[in-house]
């Protein structure tokens, strides 16, 4: 009987730390220690306990997160709770799966952090199906772990954050004080490491854009081509609007009136998207390119997210497009493609790709949670694959990152707002962009490898 209270308590715990850790709170440090108490009150207690408290946690954390007590007065029209807990859910099925497979009974010598930690990188992994939730977003603005992430894509910032929280785990059950020391070295270094970290110095004679991100939710021509012309007042070279930014004024993929719109006098090119006419029986979500020589090629969006598996066709191709005056291609995305590593990856590896345009449009949330959450895989994807990504929302978190990861430009929730930066386009090599998720193969092996050890003692 003892024993539920204290998984209770750890639940709470962690599902309060975890909702303070990720965006909109953001709260810097607490994401390294915030499954600690979770971690400690299933030591030892079974899989299924584990799983069980690992998706009671981010239960708490959706419910925490729909609350909105530690979040600044971030309203967002037409919201629904019903995102948050579906994302929170998310996190839930890895939290589950991570804690199941962690929270076997102990034994005299113990199965490898690093194997452990390992273990549960897979378990964020095995959503790539889906969306994968991971520890590691609650880190998108640490320099150190963002130049991490360009050698082992954010899976390697997860193990390392997993890592230290499995550490100080167990100095806390074992009253270990060298697990103590090493828990808090890492996170002692990464934040050391702030002051050194390189910035992202653009060369005089390299190549730049300057790119506006527009947020708002206008559908109608006049106000977006208020908007298209203001950012090109403000200096911009190229604009992105929200996916689906004035629909109706392209039904059936017929894109007249954004070509018009593209050649009058004060415009600069934007990208949008767009519904196509009907493929088989759905139309596409597709990306084009507008600027006075017409529209770019289609892009079609790749990976559809929820019910609009039910409203489109999706695409399966990268694709890459051009304008007078920008050196560099310009790769498409759209929204839900940048939850997964290996699509905008594909777009990165397109011949002279330097920037990737990201129409976005989020499911509104109460206090934008949903918003932040999915922008901060943004600066990963950046970091990742060495290009800056230009992602515009509708109601909130419109930002620009530059080739290390770094936001540059942003706008905030709940509001119509233009958010400029010039980035380089010349892409920074990455071993992630050359070796795509190889750590992940890392993990694998490392699993086995503990599974080995643990079989040996026994």
């Amino acid at each position: 009987m003892r024993r539920v209270p204290r998984v209770a308590l750890g639940v709470m715990l962690s599902g309060t730390l975890l909702v303070l850790a990720l965006p909109p709170a953001d709260v810097p440090g607490l994401g390294w220690i915030a499954l600690v108490p979770l971690l400690v009150a299933t030591r030892g207690r079974g899989a299924v306990a584990g799983t069980l408290a690992g998706v009671a946690t981010a239960l708490v954390a959706g419910a925490l997160s729909h609350a909105g007590w530690w979040y600044s007065d971030n309203a967002v029209a037409q919201a629904s709770v019903a995102w948050n807990y579906a994302g929170f859910t998310l996190f839930g099925f890895s939290l589950g799966l991570a804690c199941g497979g962690m929270a076997g009974r102990t034994t005299a010598r113990e199965r490898p952090i690093a194997a452990l930690a390992a273990w549960a990188v897979l378990s964020e992994a095995a959503l790539l199906a889906y969306q994968p939730a991971h520890l590691a977003l609650a880190f998108s603005e640490e320099p150190a772990l963002l130049e991490l992430a360009g050698w082992t894509g954010i899976w390697g910032v997860s193990f390392v954050a997993w890592w230290v929280a499995l550490a100080l785990t167990r100095a806390v059950a074992r009253r270990d004080g060298r697990w103590l020391v090493a828990g808090v070295l890492v996170p002692l270094t990464v934040v050391g490491l702030r002051a050194v970290a390189p910035i992202d110095a653009i060369v005089p004679a390299e190549p730049r854009l300057t790119i506006a991100v527009i947020q708002t939710c206008h559908d109608d021509r006049a106000p977006l081509a208020a908007l298209n012309a203001r950012a090109a007042r403000d200096g911009a070279h190229i604009a992105v609007w929200p996916e689906l930014a004035g629909m109706f004024e392209a039904m059936n993929g017929d894109t007249r009136r954004w070509t018009e719109l593209a050649r009058e006098p004060g415009q600069i090119p934007f990208a949008t998207s767009f519904q196509d006419g009907p493929s088989r029986s759905l139309p596409h979500n597709a990306a084009a390119l507008f600027d006075g020589s017409g529209e770019s090629s289609r892009y079609y969006k790749r990976c559809l997210f929820a019910g609009e598996v039910e409203m489109h066709t999706p695409g399966f191709h990268a694709v890459a497009v051009r304008t007078s005056g920008v050196a560099a291609a310009l790769g498409l995305n759209i929204c839900f493609d940048s939850c997964f590593p290996r699509v905008l990856r594909e777009t990165a590896l397109l011949p002279d790709v330097g920037a990737i345009l990201l129409p976005t449009l989020d499911p509104p949330s109460p206090h934008g949670v949903v918003q932040a959450i999915h922008a901060a895989y943004t600066p990963f994807r950046s970091a990742e694959l060495g290009v800056p990504i230009a992602r515009a929302e509708r109601t909130a978190c419109s930002m620009i990152t530059d080739r290390r990861g770094r936001v540059v430009a942003r706008a905030g929730p709940g509001g119509e707002a233009i958010a400029i930066a010039t980035v380089a386009t010349t892409p920074r090599w990455t071993l992630y962009r050359v070796w795509g998720d190889w750590f992940l193969g890392v993990c694998a092996v490392a699993v086995v490898w503990g599974l080995v050890q643990s079989r040996r003692e026994t």
